[in-house]
């Protein structure tokens, strides 16, 4: 059942902002607003441009992050390029892990402290 809801909502949104639209010009408001200078576009954008919210399961509160996927690979590109610069001193270097600290750098190089 869930399923369907993502269907069935934008459409119903849709046949609601068409069935307004059509009593608008029915009583001929469009017109006054279009006299208005605000054209048919700019007027249906706010009604078109509704957020439609999908809860997630993944977490108890149910909301998603927001723009994370952007952020994901900034670690793994950091760790890499500064793997790249320790081959460039010590060819067998791999830094497989984070947090990259100023002491498993060092260890990298020259082998564990103890």
């Amino acid at each position: 059942l869930p399923q369907i809801l993502y269907y069935v909502i934008p459409l119903t949104v849709l046949l609601a902002i068409l069935i307004n639209l059509g009593s608008l010009t029915k009583t001929n408001e469009i017109l006054a607003v279009k006299a208005g200078a605000v054209s048919l576009y700019r007027m249906s954008m706010p009604l078109l441009l509704t957020p439609v919210e999908t809860p997630t399961e993944a977490n108890p509160e149910g909301f998603k992050g927001a723009g994370e996927s952007a952020t994901i690979a900034a670690p793994a590109a950091i760790t890499n390029a500064i793997e790249d610069a320790l081959r460039q001193l010590k060819p067998d270097a791999a830094l497989t892990s984070i947090p990259a600290t100023p002491l498993r750098l060092y260890e990298l190089l020259n082998g564990p402290t103890g």
